[in-house]
C-alpha cells in the first residue's frame, strides 16, 4: 500500500493549507500563550490537547486539516465534542486570519473561504454552547408578549 503522501503513485496530490504553512501551523496549535478570548483563558496548546483527549486521538496525528465532522459534534448532546468543536473552529479560525495577514495575495483564493467557513463555526459553537448553558434562545426578531 502507499503512503498518503504521492510517492510517484497515482495522481498528484495538492497540499492542503496545513502543509503548505506547516510552520504557521505548528506555531498556532503549538502555542501555550493564555488565550484572552476566551474566559479560561485556555492556551492552544491546551485547546490540542483537549481535543485528542475528547476524541482519544493521539496528539501527534492532530491536524487542523482534518475532516472533522463538525455539523455532527453541533447537534450532539456531548459537552466533549461541543466545547472541541468550538476549540477546532477557533483554531482553524486563527490559522487562516494569520496565513492572510502574512499572504494578503490568497485574499482572492479558497484560503479566505476556509477562513469565513471556520468563522461561521466558530459563532455557531458559540451559540449551541451558550442555548446548553442558558436555555433556549429567543431571536432579535422575535417578541414575546
Amino acid at each position: 500500500m502507499s503512503s498518503t503522501r504521492n510517492d510517484g503513485h497515482g495522481p498528484e496530490r495538492t497540499p492542503s493549507y496545513g502543509h503548505q504553512f506547516g510552520a504557521l501551523h505548528d506555531r498556532v496549535v503549538g502555542d501555550a500563550t493564555p488565550d484572552t478570548t476566551f474566559y479560561s483563558k485556555i492556551s492552544n496548546k491546551n485547546k490540542v490537547d483537549y481535543i485528542c483527549k475528547a476524541l482519544r486521538l493521539e496528539p501527534h496525528a492532530f491536524h487542523l486539516d482534518l475532516p472533522f465532522p463538525l455539523e455532527d459534534w453541533a447537534l450532539s448532546e456531548d459537552m466533549s465534542l461541543i466545547n472541541s468543536g468550538l476549540y477546532f473552529a477557533d483554531l482553524r479560525r486563527q490559522f487562516y486570519a494569520r496565513v492572510l495577514a502574512e499572504k494578503p495575495d490568497l485574499m482572492n483564493s479558497p484560503m479566505f473561504a476556509a477562513l469565513g467557513e471556520s468563522e461561521f463555526w466558530n459563532h455557531e459553537f458559540n451559540r449551541v454552547l451558550a442555548q446548553r448553558q442558558n436555555g433556549a434562545l429567543i431571536s432579535d426578531g422575535r417578541v414575546l408578549h
